[in-house]
């Protein structure tokens, strides 16, 4: 169990490349932390400056209260889990298992204990005479994981653990996770490209961006509400739908236009808009594919603020199975909705949607900033 505190961090390389600028965060006993964002964001810097793989430029990381930039990584009580599994080939599960023990000269029947224990959480107990090469992806993972495991480690750090395996055994290692968390009640910190596994896994999400974080949520508050543009397109798939488009007001009643169709907004909305000096000109505008609805879905649809029907011509479709994605041009950019399965609409074919009015995002065209942007409990202040 642990607690811990990144304070102002920052990682430059000596050719002066700042790939993590001022990073505040205060981790709690238990959380399930997850860092997202794209290549080359700094989140798996992030991770190394934790484990000590990586020296801290700026800043400070606190670890229960105790200052850990020049505590050695064996030292810091942490246990990290690799993309590669990083196995070692010439030993058998048991031996993989059992090595961090040896080398802490834990008596020999403890060891056996404490392999057959975590064997039998991973279930992996009929694997233990079996070397690395004779496994499969998701059994070298979960060794991998019990390697760190046994340790006991007071922090699991996960750097992309599941990125090399397919997408059925990345759905089965998401829930086997979950439920060690679970079990364990350990503090786990995640890096990941992938959405899904933020949104699943996590208790609260980091969103990076250049090296800084964008926003510090839940995910069902980062979904919801994003802080500027660059978050709600990041998160969710697809992706939020983005339109350069006006706003004008009629009475205290803010509208957008759309493909010349009038989108009145919210009270709510109209009131905040005027209030930040929003009255007339360009704006960005978001609405996310499920938000774009069909005219079975719209016909269905009852207590919700629709726009009118906005003719479109479908320029692709993707049958998922449960769903149906439709691609087609609003205002010269490609848009996507999530429509019903049944929806037989080919590319090429012209069909009308409807837009839930209740449901669009705004953002500054100029910052990104979102508009509607509403924080939900304030963040915990890192301690001085």
């Amino acid at each position: 169990m642990s607690n811990l505190t990144l304070r102002n961090v920052s990682k430059v390389y000596p050719n002066h490349n700042c790939v993590v600028r001022d990073f505040n965060l205060q981790i709690k006993d238990r959380e399930f932390i997850i860092f997202v964002g794209p290549s080359g964001c700094g989140k798996s810097t992030t991770l190394r400056m934790i484990a000590g793989l990586e020296e801290i430029s700026e800043g400070e990381l606190w670890i229960d209260g105790e200052l850990m930039n020049y505590v050695e990584p064996k030292d810091r009580g942490l246990s990290m889990v690799f993309q590669n599994y990083a196995l070692y080939p010439h030993m058998t599960v048991y031996g993989n298992l059992a090595f961090a023990l040896k080398i802490q000269k834990i008596p020999k029947k403890k060891i056996d204990k404490q392999v057959q224990e975590v064997a039998e959480i991973l279930e992996i107990s009929h694997l233990l005479k079996r070397y690395p090469k004779e496994l499969s992806g998701g059994q070298r993972q979960r060794v991998a994981i019990g390697s760190a495991m046994i340790r006991q480690p007071k922090l699991f750090l996960m750097d992309e653990p599941l990125s090399n395996l397919d997408a059925k055994l990345r759905a089965q290692m998401r829930v086997e996770i979950a439920k060690l968390h679970k079990e364990l009640g350990s503090t786990i910190i995640y890096v990941t490209h992938d959405q899904t596994e933020a949104m699943t896994l996590g208790t609260r999400i980091v969103v990076m961006k250049e090296g800084v974080i964008q926003q510090v949520d839940a995910p069902q508050e980062l979904y919801q509400n994003p802080v500027n543009q660059f978050v709600a397109g990041f998160i969710g798939s697809p992706s939020m739908n983005f339109l350069e488009t006006s706003v004008g007001f009629s009475g205290d009643r803010a509208c957008l236009y759309v493909e010349g169709t009038e989108l009145p907004l919210s009270d709510n909305a109209s009131f905040i808009l005027k209030k930040k000096g929003y009255t007339a000109g360009s704006i960005q505008m978001g609405i996310r594919p499920e938000n774009i609805l069909s005219e079975k879905l719209a016909a269905e649809t009852v207590g919700t603020r629709l726009s009118r029907p906005i003719p479109v011509k479908v320029t692709a479709r993707e049958l998922l199975g449960n769903e149906v994605i439709l691609y087609f041009d609003l205002e010269g950019k490609q848009c996507s909705a999530r429509v019903e399965p049944e929806n037989g609409t080919k590319a090429g074919e012209s069909t009308k949607i409807y837009l839930d009015l209740n449901k669009i995002y705004l953002f500054d065209p100029d910052t990104g900033e979102s508009l509607l942007y509403h924080p939900a409990a304030a963040q915990e202040s890192i301690p001085a």
